[in-house]
């Protein structure tokens, strides 16, 4: 449905202008005022019945009017809110009812079907998530149970540890006092540097075997991240080849003019005379040819290159319009069952049609009379359609318009140059469509149509249609099948004989006998004829955007992503394998130092040693235990480290299985999700038609109060037309009766100028001030120490404009680049007002609104005139 705008308060002015800075300069004015000299006399009409006890009553019943029309503009304010309260309710009315019949069009059975399908879907995801989720719930159980079990483990490892320490602790205690025995300060000091080098030299070997196994087992990852990291981006350029280009090619059509066939091309009024009487006397009958049959309706596109396009004039193509043409004769002839061939465009038809247009340029009379001869251009018989100003070298339209409009003017053959009459009413004259019978029954072996333009000319163009033939007459080919109405006969000894009329020109007949005597009827071949599908030319420019793929995004980002983690993490870990190997060497070069160092001072501590060698023995027996006691304690170490691995190796599994276990819950949460959304579309599919019902109850109640608005705000609009002209009435007599007081006391006066102002001296001394007065047939405002007031003033509710000369202005003023319409009693205009059958809107501030849209929603030209 169409949405309803309204137009408020049109003709009442409303709201009153806000406060004018100053007076207004060089402003301008329709009416145009003289200015006054240096002393003026005042030209009041006397009365000496008026009192002041009257011009007091004319006050209280003034304003007892001006307190009655802000009541009557308060309650037409309520109203027109009201009334656009019920507008915009009715507008959303009807955006509910068009979205609920949209809707309802999708809820179709098959539509319900399928939804009800797709629930069934999402119920089985959700069921399969829920054993996904348990299956996961009980993955994260298990793998809290190996975590705690590993953990008591661990605790029994670190027990073991910590007692194999205390050993250690005894028998370091032991070889301490084995060597307190010994006197010989130089064995102990070689036998302590044998120890360190013996354990650094372990030590090392031990480093290096971890850092060997460090380096292999790193080069495995390192492998491992490779090989997954190729398996991965396999898949993710793969999803971002399957995405598509990063940027869709969408067209967007926009139509930019559309031509249709006018009535004026397709229907002819009856002619004013149906007689007229010949050259030899006799009386002939005329009627206008018949309306346009078309072969039903079409429309055409032709896309164009811009959207500017339709506005520049192209230079035509007038062998692409020939061809054109041809295929609509084609067509023509195909709808009409006539067979007889359209010959093709041809050089030499192009080059003898574009002969013939040149010639009634530079003769500007559009004629059939030539002087080119058929021989000049190598074919033996033509016939030609001319025409006059229909064939411009530049046009807007394009070549197949161009070429169907000529077509038409052919057929309908309004335009013909001359009228032919018949001798009886029921007969007519088959030269009134002399331009259509080329159409339908020309042949040969070329065809063209050929333009020429000249401004010097009258029509500014001249253009033929021709058939040329270069073996026969162009008339010569007939249909296969000839109507037997068309056959002529003659009697021979009695007999009837019948054959073929010798030309195709002669199967066109016209005739005045079907019930609309104003209109002559066409057959040809036995049959009346149609035209071509009545076409409408769209002219449409196709915008070509690239909006983002977004799936390329979202793939490249995933890609990109990827890539960059990955050559990270390689990065890393190569630096990782580097710094090992590093360290390996540092750590082989080290242990073969300390290797030769030991061997050193186990030689020394040899030669030494057999001078005090069973001290020895005990010192060496205890160090033996030593030794013994801290291989399990490294031991104990060692298992301790590996169930610790084993432990941090469980619990990464139960962080696995943990989020795995959350991602599942999510994947849960997520299918109940969509679950809900298919119960919800599945339930608004099968309300559809409720609420569609419901939506037109409520446009229903929505068109009701609206009409109820509308009265009720003509009704306050009449209340305040009346109360204005109730004031109007307070204000004249308000006027006239004050006016005749002043008179009365004080009948004339003078102008009198000071310091560049002007004030009013009546004759008894007097002066008016903060009012109005009427001096010489026009009206004045004087301030509150009697200065006459030029430009802005506001009076009461009202603002009115003063001349320089100081005279109360009517009609337009133009002040401040901004145009204000003064009534006839000088006050400003608010809102809509009519003037000379026009409507115009001004804003609060009095200024016209000019070329714009107004704040209810109308448009208004540059003049300020409402577009209706």
């Amino acid at each position: 449905m169409k949405k309803e705008q309204v137009l408020i308060g049109l003709g009442v002015a409303t709201a009153m202008v806000t406060a004018f800075n100053g007076h207004a300069q060089a402003d301008e004015v329709v009416n145009k005022h003289s200015t006054k000299s240096t002393v003026n006399q005042s030209e009041t009409k006397k009365d000496a019945d008026v009192s002041e006890s009257d011009v007091k009553k004319a006050e209280v019943k003034l304003n007892q009017t001006i307190e009655e029309e802000k009541n009557a503009q308060k309650l037409v304010d309520k109203m027109q809110q009201e009334h656009a309260s019920t507008v915009t309710n009715k507008n959303k009315a009807d955006d509910a009812l068009k979205q609920a019949q949209e809707f309802a069009k999708q809820a179709s059975p098959e539509k319900i079907k399928n939804a009800e399908k797709d629930l069934v879907a999402k119920q089985t995801t959700v069921r399969k998530s829920e054993e996904r989720l348990s299956e996961a719930k009980k993955d994260e159980k298990q793998a809290q149970a190996s975590v705690e079990k590993q953990e008591t483990v661990v605790n029994k490892a670190k027990t073991q540890v910590a007692q194999r320490a205390v050993d250690v602790k005894k028998a370091q205690n032991k070889v301490t006092e084995a060597e307190k025995t010994f006197d010989w300060n130089t064995l102990r000091e070689i036998q302590q540097e044998t120890d360190k080098l013996d354990a650094k030299v372990k030590e090392n070997q031990n480093k290096v075997s971890s850092l060997a196994s460090s380096v292999s087992k790193t080069e495995q990852e390192r492998k491992a991240l490779i090989e997954r990291g190729n398996k991965t981006r396999s898949t993710l350029e793969k999803n971002l080849k399957s995405a598509g280009d990063e940027f869709h090619t969408v067209t967007v059509s926009h139509e930019i003019k559309s031509n249709s066939v006018s009535e004026s091309e397709s229907k002819t009024p009856p002619l004013d005379e149906k007689t007229f009487v010949g050259n030899d006397g006799k009386t002939n009958y005329v009627a206008a040819n018949e309306d346009v049959n078309f072969s039903g309706e079409r429309t055409e596109t032709i896309v164009v290159k811009s959207k500017d396009d339709i506005n520049t004039p192209h230079v035509v193509d007038y062998k692409k319009v020939s061809e054109y043409v041809r295929n609509y004769l084609i067509e023509l002839r195909r709808i009409n069952g006539i067979d007889i061939p359209v010959p093709p465009v041809t050089e030499k038809a192009l080059k003898y049609g574009k002969a013939r247009a040149d010639e009634m340029v530079a003769n500007d009379k559009l004629s059939h009379d030539t002087k080119l001869k058929n021989q000049d251009f190598g074919f033996k018989d033509a016939t030609e359609n001319a025409t006059a100003g229909s064939v411009p070298e530049k046009s807007r339209l394009s070549e197949k318009e161009l070429a169907y409009k000529e077509l038409l003017s052919y057929f309908n053959d309004y335009s013909n140059a001359s009228l032919y009459g018949a001798s009886t009413p029921k007969e007519a004259n088959t030269f009134n469509y002399g331009h259509r019978i080329p159409l339908l029954a020309a042949s040969g072996t070329g065809f063209a149509l050929g333009a020429s333009s000249s401004k010097k000319t009258t029509f500014g163009n001249y253009g033929v249609m021709t058939f040329i033939s270069e073996a026969k007459g162009v008339y010569d080919t007939l249909p296969t099948v000839i109507s037997p109405s068309e056959k002529r006969s003659y009697v021979y000894n009695g007999k009837t004989y019948y054959y073929n009329p010798s030309s195709s020109y002669f199967l066109a007949r016209a005739e005045n006998k079907d019930g609309d005597p104003d209109h002559s009827e066409f057959y040809f071949n036995g049959k009346r004829v149609k035209f071509l599908p009545k076409t409408t030319f769209r002219y449409v420019w196709n915008e070509i955007t690239h909006p983002k793929n977004p799936a390329y995004k979202k793939a490249k980002e995933a890609l990109d992503s990827f890539n960059r983690k990955q050559k990270n993490e390689e990065t890393l870990m190569r630096d990782k394998i580097s710094s090992l190997n590093k360290n390996l060497t540092i750590a082989k070069t080290t242990l073969n130092t300390d290797q030769k160092n030991l061997d050193k001072t186990k030689k020394r501590l040899a030669d030494l040693t057999k001078q005090n060698q069973s001290k020895l023995n005990v010192l060496k027996s205890a160090k033996s235990e030593l030794s013994k006691q801290q291989t399990k304690l490294n031991l104990a170490k060692s298992e301790l480290s590996k169930q610790e691995s084993e432990l941090n190796r469980l619990k990464a599994i139960k962080n696995n299985k943990s989020h795995a276990s959350k991602n599942e819950e999510q994947s849960l949460v997520n299918a109940k999700n969509d679950l809900l959304k298919a119960k919800q579309h599945v339930l608004a599919l099968k309300n559809a038609p409720r609420k569609l019902e419901e939506a037109k109850k409520s446009l229903m109640i929505a068109k009701q109060k609206l009409e109820e608005s509308k009265k009720a705000l003509e009704n306050a609009n009449a209340k305040l037309n009346n109360a204005k002209v109730k004031k109007e009435a307070a204000k004249k007599e308000y006027i006239k009766v004050s006016e005749a007081l002043k008179v009365r006391l004080a009948s004339k006066g003078s102008w009198i100028q000071s310091s560049g102002r002007w004030w009013y001296r009546h004759n008894n001394g007097s002066y008016t001030s903060n009012g109005w007065e009427l001096i010489n047939g026009k009206w004045y405002h004087f301030d509150r120490s009697g200065w006459m007031q030029t430009g802005w003033v506001q009076s009461g509710s009202s603002w009115y404009y003063l001349s320089g000369s100081g005279d109360m202005q009517t009609g337009w003023v133009k002040s401040s680049g901004s145009w204000y319409y003064l009534n006839n009693s000088g006050s400003m205009q608010t809102g809509w007002f009519a003037v000379s059958g026009k409507w115009y809107y001004a804003y609060s501030s009095g200024a016209l609104a000019v070329n714009t849209t107004t704040p209810d929603g109308y448009h208004v030209n540059y003049n300020g005139e409402w577009i209706k």
